[in-house]
């Protein structure tokens, strides 16, 4: 039997997977954009985004195997699962309309 940690993990890696797909020119654009002096952290960003995803996917394991398969549960996968998607396409999105004013 699959494990539900395996699911959720799977879902997350897809979803972070697929947002990545950026054409290159759209990349190019975004390396051009003049980063603010305060932002001396800019490398570290990645990290910090891996470590607020693999905390939503404990969370959501938390939340599954506390009620599995009810239908709030479905609910709040679906939820979790919609902020991933609207989250992960933002750069996606600003890369292609070339603004930040997404």
């Amino acid at each position: 039997m699959i494990k539900s940690w395996m699911v959720i993990g799977i879902v997350v890696f897809v979803v972070g997977l697929a947002s990545n797909l950026i054409a290159p020119s759209d990349i190019k654009w975004f390396n051009r954009l003049q980063r603010p002096r305060w932002l001396v952290f800019e490398r570290a960003i990645p990290l910090i985004w891996t470590v607020i995803f693999i905390c939503a996917a404990w969370s959501a394991i938390i939340v599954w195997e506390k009620e599995p398969g009810t239908q709030e549960t479905w609910l709040r996968m679906g939820l979790y699962l919609l902020l991933e998607i609207v989250t992960m396409s933002y750069t996606s999105v600003m890369c292609k309309v070339r603004s930040l004013k997404v």
